[in-house]
């Protein structure tokens, strides 16, 4: 299996066990990907790498995703609080 198919399957089904939506874990996958195309040592394949490659992937995906997660419940919050409807106080004149 070639290593960016292997960490994008790993990554995404890590991500979706744990509770993420699919649009986060596939932010969070292309994340994990492009940081395993530009990080210079797992390019060039070197042996120390290796095993820390995925590691290192996984832990960059989880990152994004932690980050667009709160983004997302944020975002839902403020739509909740706009929709709900302000009271109004009557003011007595008398």
């Amino acid at each position: 299996m070639h290593p960016e198919l292997f960490i994008e399957r790993n990554v995404a089904q890590i991500l979706t066990a744990g509770g993420y939506t699919p649009d986060v874990v596939h932010t969070a996958t292309q994340a994990a990907l492009r940081h395993f195309r530009t990080t210079p040592c797992f390019a060039k394949g070197q042996a120390f790498a290796k095993g820390q490659a995925f590691a290192k992937c996984l832990a960059e995906g989880k990152k994004m995703a932690k980050l667009l997660q709160r983004k997302l419940r944020q975002q839902e919050k403020d739509a909740k609080k706009a929709a709900k409807p302000t009271r109004v106080k009557k003011v007595s004149h008398g």
